[in-house]
């Protein structure tokens, strides 16, 4: 670091080094006859966060040049102060509130790393903004460190996000039971074009979006308009939308939605979705669901929990293991859920549909009870189901049910149920591919425990 600068110098000049026992080098300067003297850098600072601005000026504060130059640097800072760091306090599970400073992707693209207040190249001052570009791999680290402390595990994400799953072509795999029935090729056809939902792109499943040219595919099965359980093929004869009708709650976790005056149909509070219709659901309107995501932390020979990273600059976090299904009809993986019966807890639903989905009969219902009495509530809103039509959607009560010793879920006796032809216990990882939108519900239990994803 400069402190002591006589004279400036010519570009390209040959300067003679001087060693000394002290921690700084002298520089002299045959043809200007002056000497330029340096202190060494000083090693970095591990925990200089909350005092580095400090440290700095006491240290170059003999040099009237570079502190007039630091100053310069702390008032850009001061006047942009969001571009830079950012100080949020958050009150983290009942802990005394803290301060953290989070810093922006893009904060080393502010700064500028070459500046220098002489005209000699060869002599740099390392500014404010140097000393933050070179020790940002430090700043990475302590950012991720410190990522998920700041959600809080008392605050459940209900933003509702545009549906996708609901707006495939092709309507899950009913075709694949009409094919079993002797039909010749020219009902096939006639049944695979009424299957397939009209193209719908990103920037028309607004209902604000006007869409003269939006022409959906009307279908009910034919399984749903004879369940006696189902509403009725004519919603106008249902009067208590967006209310409790007959112990059937027609309630939206998003809100009032909207009925249209014309046909008396209830309308996706999302947006189109190439089809309207019931389709494979049972009730106009919103169709509630509980979804169970039933945890413990993946064990190795030894019973000592499994520890994983992502890479070399993340640290080590456990891993979590959950029951997952796969589905008879679409042959994918998901959680072993089900529908809410009429004036049934979604409490009740959760435990009843882990019980018919993934264990065997003649369990201890103590051991079920046990295991099912302390939940968490990860998520209550619309699902991206692809079942889901313009009149009816999925909405769920995703529910964590965590065994942190392993004791409950050990005596657990796994087995596959009418709806689904395999269930394991299977790894957490950012990789699955879930069915609907159980994947979002897992992270949600992820993030509650900061576990491996």
């Amino acid at each position: 670091m400069v402190t002591r600068i006589f004279s400036s110098l010519r570009e390209n000049e040959n300067l003679t080094v001087e060693k000394n026992d002290s921690n700084s080098l002298h520089y002299y300067s045959p043809y200007n006859n002056v000497y330029i003297s340096c202190d060494r850098q000083l090693k970095k600072i591990q925990n200089y966060f909350p005092y580095r601005s400090a440290t700095y000026q006491r240290i170059n504060d003999s040099d009237q040049t570079a502190f007039l130059f630091i100053k310069k640097q702390k008032k850009i800072l001061n006047l942009h102060p969001g571009r830079f760091y950012v100080q949020q306090k958050t009150n983290m599970n009942g802990e005394s509130r803290v301060q953290e400073y989070c810093r922006y992707r893009d904060a080393h693209n502010n700064g500028s790393i070459n500046t220098t207040v002489f005209v000699d190249k060869h002599l740099q001052i390392p500014c404010y903004l140097q000393i933050t570009k070179r020790n940002e791999n430090e700043y990475s680290r302590y950012r991720n460190s410190n990522l998920s402390r700041d959600r809080s595990i008392n605050r459940t994400d209900t933003r509702l996000k545009t549906h996708y799953k609901c707006r495939s072509l092709i309507y899950d795999s009913e075709a694949k039971v009409s094919k079993n029935k002797l039909f010749n090729n020219k009902q096939l056809i006639l049944f695979a074009f009424l299957l397939k939902r009209f193209n719908v792109s990103d920037d028309k499943v607004s209902w604000n979006v006007d869409y003269p040219d939006y022409k959906p595919v009307e279908y009910t099965t034919t399984k749903i308009q004879r369940n006696p359980k189902a509403d009725s093929c004519d919603p106008s004869k249902i009067t208590k939308f967006n209310q409790v009708d007959n112990k059937i709650d027609r309630r939206s976790f998003t809100g009032f939605y909207y009925i249209d005056p014309i046909t008396q149909r209830p309308r996706n509070p999302i947006g189109r979705t190439g089809m309207t219709g019931r389709g494979r659901l049972y009730h106009w309107g919103p169709n509630h669901a509980g979804d169970p995501v039933v945890t413990r932390w993946k064990r190795d020979e030894n019973g000592s929990i499994v520890y994983r990273r992502i890479n070399a600059h993340c640290h080590l976090k456990p891993v979590l293991e959950f029951v997952a299904i796969r589905r008879r009809d679409t042959k994918e993986w998901a959680l072993p859920g089900g529908m809410v019966d009429p004036g049934e807890n979604v409490s009740n639903t959760v435990m009843r549909e882990f019980q018919e989905e993934a264990l065997r009969d003649g369990l201890d219902e103590n051991l079920i009870k046990r295991l099912f009495s302390k939940g968490y509530k990860l998520y209550e809103s619309y699902v991206d189901d692809p079942r889901n039509t313009d009149n009816a959607w999925m909405e769920t009560v995703a529910m964590h049910f965590h065994d942190e010793t392993g004791q409950l879920t050990d005596h657990l006796d796994l087995h596959a149920g009418d709806d689904a032809d395999k269930v394991v216990w299977c790894t957490v990882d950012r990789t699955l591919q879930l069915y609907a939108s159980h994947k979002d519900f897992l992270k949600a239990a992820v993030d509650r425990f900061d576990a491996f994803w």
